[in-house]
């Protein structure tokens, strides 16, 4: 889920607000401006990322992204499945094993 907001972000229009707000800072010290901007963005994007998490918003099914987010997932749904399944007869064996 976090992975899909990230590419869900957007970050044009939290640039464009800050480059708006800060043109002072941009004319007398670049560094300073580039450094503010850098940790502007990285914050709009970890606000972006909470409040789409808490709306479980996720990757459009009928994207590539979604598509194969599925295919993950039942693949690790099938492993564990196995797995499982494994290490109880595993289990089996060792509780009623014949002499």
């Amino acid at each position: 889920m976090k992975k899909a907001c990230e590419i869900k972000f957007d970050k044009k229009p939290a640039k464009k607000n800050f480059n708006k707000k800060h043109k002072k800072l941009l004319e007398h010290n670049k560094e300073a401006f580039e450094k503010s901007k850098q940790k502007f963005l990285a914050k709009a994007k970890d606000d972006f990322i909470k409040s789409n998490l808490e709306g479980h918003n996720g990757f459009d099914i009928n994207s590539e992204l979604g598509r194969d987010y599925i295919t993950d997932m039942l693949f690790a749904m099938d492993f564990a499945l196995k797995n499982r399944r494994a290490m109880s007869r595993a289990e089996a064996r060792k509780k009623h094993k014949l002499c």
